[in-house]
């Protein structure tokens, strides 16, 4: 009985105290569950997106502190900057020339060419190379924003190679190989062929890859990348390279056979040529770190000095890079036509011819200290300007000689556009460049002209050259109509004022603004009509032996 009263008692003492767990009941405590359930695997993944992003920082962490680490071996004491900004001409390399010169003084032992340069001339950068690479000291090349074209050979020429993040370092695309040269380069880089930015570039091989160099000028060029899937090392080579190396089969530490070169992708095809970002510069090994900033860099180049001296262009290189542009160019272009103009219809004024030869000078000198003009192509300009003069001066400017001297002049001016040294699709560039400014600045000249020939007369210091058009009209068909009573070519009168050129002379009872051709006449002396035109009349000093006829003589 006991043993059954104790099982009633368990019995009834379940069913008082466990009567809420009845299966009817459960399903009130379900939301409970799910909500704890949801709670439970948000902090699960919000554990695990902290943990990420503390591997993803402490990868950044590591990759900063590794990049901070110095590149340069040796510690520098003293250092400076040369920039090398714009078009590479030839202001470009007499520059660093000097300003090499000038790091030696300041007992500079690390030259540090901090690059943005998108275009130039081969030749200067050939020099600017050849400098740098027969420099006794540490070089290093910032490609800080670009360095395309000539600019890349020069960044290639330094021992080392560091870049910003959103810099561009290749495309050789004005002096590109082509044709049976670039399938040469393309199966073996080292192939001798009659490239100078080439060869520039196979002697900086000891520095950087020249499978990626190479790539920068040729388009046949194809580069892949491979992994080694034990060691972790990648490669960058050719098509040919990448099909021996994932044939080879090594044997593990488990004595196990496998190909440890994999193929990955192909990060250059043909058709184009190589122009590498900032982490891709690094990731090729073509340079050796990313630059966050500036400040950064003393400490990446080991430089213990104080703050790093800069060295750029002086007054005269920059004035000469100022004349050089082809925006300045275009202007000086357009003066040089219309001061000629003034000067051709009113001979004697001399402003304008001095303002037209300065105009000549400048269009000229800041491309020739560039390496833009040659000598030959100022002979053309200048034998033509002669011919236009001497046509000018001994037959009236009839043309018979002013064209083809104005054609002379017109080749040379586009010719100075071309450099030296460029291959035939940097010279095509150059002489369209070329035709363009002076195809535009004759338009915009001829446009000029016209306005002052309508409204010089009422332009405050020029009222004396030119007459008013409704005056002159009036002259010049009184001329043709009534040529012994009024004005009319091969007409005498007698200059009133000094014409230098234009002053007043009497013809008959008519005292008209005139324009001298040719020296200046003094007062009283008798001059003869020679050209009556829309709104000038232009003389001309009647010649001592000639005897004025009655019939000729107006006043």
């Amino acid at each position: 009985m006991s043993h059954r009263g104790s099982y009633k008692q368990r019995r009834s003492y379940a069913k008082g105290h466990t009567g809420h767990f009845h299966h009817s009941d459960v399903g009130l405590y379900l939301p409970l569950l799910s909500v704890c359930n949801w709670f439970l695997w948000m902090l699960l993944l919000a554990g695990g997106v902290t943990g990420f992003t503390c591997i993803t920082k402490g990868q950044s962490l590591l990759s900063g502190s590794i990049a901070a680490r110095p590149v340069e071996p040796v510690a520098h004491r003293h250092a400076v900057v040369i920039t090398l900004t714009g078009s590479i001409d030839r202001i470009s390399w007499v520059s660093v020339q000097r300003r090499m010169a000038t790091a030696r003084k300041m007992k500079s032992s690390l030259l540090i060419f901090k690059i943005n340069s998108r275009g130039g001339q081969l030749y200067p950068a050939l020099q600017i190379a050849a400098l740098i690479r027969h420099a006794d000291l540490s070089t290093v090349a910032w490609v800080d924003r670009a360095a395309l074209g000539p600019a890349a050979v020069i960044a290639a020429a330094c021992q080392k190679v560091i870049v910003s993040r959103n810099s561009a370092w290749g495309d050789g695309q004005n002096f590109a190989l082509s044709g049976a040269h670039a399938a040469a380069v393309a199966s073996n880089p080292m192939a001798t062929v009659s490239s100078a930015a080439l060869k520039s570039l196979q002697r900086d091989q000891a520095f950087h890859p020249i499978l990626i160099l190479v790539a920068m000028l040729d388009p046949a060029v194809k580069i892949d990348e491979v992994r080694n899937k034990l060691t972790g090392a990648t490669r960058f080579v050719t098509p040919a390279q990448r099909a021996a190396l994932v044939k080879i089969r090594t044997v593990t530490v488990q004595n196990e056979s496998t190909h440890p070169w994999i193929y990955i992708k192909r990060i250059k095809k043909t058709g184009r040529l190589l122009t590498l970002g900032g982490r891709e510069a690094v990731r090729t090994g073509a340079a050796v770190v990313v630059v966050k900033d500036a400040d950064s860099i003393p400490a990446l180049l080991n430089i213990i000095g104080g703050k790093l001296p800069v060295l750029r262009l002086d007054l005269l290189e920059k004035a000469s890079r100022f004349f050089s542009d082809f925006e300045v160019r275009f202007f000086l272009f357009v003066i040089m036509l219309v001061c000629g103009y003034v000067e051709f219809s009113h001979p004697g004024l001399l402003i304008p011819a001095l303002l037209g030869l300065v105009a000549l000078g400048l269009f000229l000198g800041g491309p020739m200290l560039t390496g833009l003009a040659n000598w030959w192509e100022v002979g053309i300009i200048f034998l033509g300007i002669v011919i236009i003069v001497f046509d000018f001066v001994h037959f009236g400017g009839l043309g018979l000689l002013a064209i083809p001297g104005f054609i002379l002049a017109i080749m040379g001016m586009i010719a100075s556009f071309v450099p030296m040294g460029v291959s035939a699709i940097g010279a095509e560039q150059a002489f369209q460049t070329g035709l363009g400014v002076v195809t535009l600045g004759l338009i915009t000249a001829g446009l000029i002209i016209v306005l002052l020939v309508k409204y010089l007369h009422i332009t405050p210091g020029f009222r004396r050259l030119q007459l008013k058009p409704a005056m002159v009209a009036a002259a010049g068909s009184a001329g043709y109509e009534e040529s012994t009573e009024r004005l009319f070519v091969g007409a005498v009168g007698r200059a009133v004022s000094e014409l230098r050129p234009a002053g007043k002379a009497r013809f008959d009872t008519q005292l008209l603004t005139v324009v001298s051709r040719g020296d200046f006449i003094a007062p009283g002396v008798p001059v003869q009509i020679v050209e009556i035109r829309e709104n000038q009349v232009i003389v001309q000093k009647l010649a001592d032996d000639v005897e004025p006829s009655a019939p000729h003589l107006l006043g």
